[in-house]
């Protein structure tokens, strides 16, 4: 097989994978996304506690604002909860959404 020949077969069989763009990409690509969907868009506030006011690396990861929308693909970048198998690579999808105002 020549090189140009496997280059377009793994390319093809990674068609369809999810890709992470670099941090500069990732809200365009994600609001283009969104909007593209046409379905409702849950944003999630932080709350409370000192997440409300803390940087970046104080919150390790936890983002001040999440846009959700029903069957979104999730992974979850920190352990969570691992005694019921919520850890860090898990990867799932929205199901259930609640929290939609007029």
């Amino acid at each position: 097989m020549h090189k140009e020949d496997n280059a377009l077969n793994v390319k093809a069989i990674f068609a369809d994978a999810l890709r992470c763009p670099m941090d500069g990409l990732v809200d365009q690509l994600n609001t283009t996304k969104l909007a593209a969907s046409n379905m409702p868009v849950l944003i999630a506030l932080t709350q409370g506690g000192n997440l409300k006011n803390a940087s970046d690396d104080e919150a390790k990861g936890l983002t001040k604002k999440l846009l959700l929308i029903y069957n979104a693909k999730v992974m979850l970048t920190r352990n969570l909860w691992t005694q019921y198998g919520l850890g860090n690579g898990t990867m799932g999808t929205i199901g259930i959404m609640f929290g939609f105002m007029d």
